[in-house]
């Protein structure tokens, strides 16, 4: 449930409601975290390999295996939290899992932060990234 939303630096209040709901969020933020710095360290590896200037098919195919090493990432840390959640595998649930990772790790790459609510158990929070 959407509780407020303010403008200005936007701010989005959520309230899950059930326990369940709020592991699984952190545990899909914490996987799009690791997504996101994977990411980013492809890019600086881009840079530098751009900067040495090698053969722009190397580069190219660097580009291709780096996508590649996301796409397989993703896929690892869908199935990773669909396991923990859920303890079986369904292909529709999981595809929705894996397009949450992508989701949380565009959204930290344009600078959101996702942060407990002050009031929620110290068990619960612990399961959310640290900025």
């Amino acid at each position: 449930v959407v509780e407020r939303w303010e403008t200005g630096p936007l701010l989005l209040v959520l309230s899950l409601g059930a326990g369940a709901a709020v592991a699984l969020v952190a545990r899909v933020l914490c996987a799009g975290v690791v997504v996101y710095e994977e990411i980013q360290k492809g890019r600086m590896m881009s840079q530098h390999v751009r900067g040495l200037k090698i053969r722009k098919d190397m580069a190219e195919e660097m580009d291709r295996l780096k996508e590649k090493f996301i796409k397989d990432l993703v896929e690892q840390e869908g199935r990773a939290v669909e396991s923990h959640a859920f303890g079986d595998h369904e292909r529709v649930r999981c595809e929705h899992i894996k397009n949450s990772i992508r989701l949380f790790a565009d959204l930290i790459a344009r600078g959101t932060t996702v942060y407990p609510a002050p009031e929620m158990p110290p068990e619960q929070a612990q399961h959310f990234p640290v900025y």
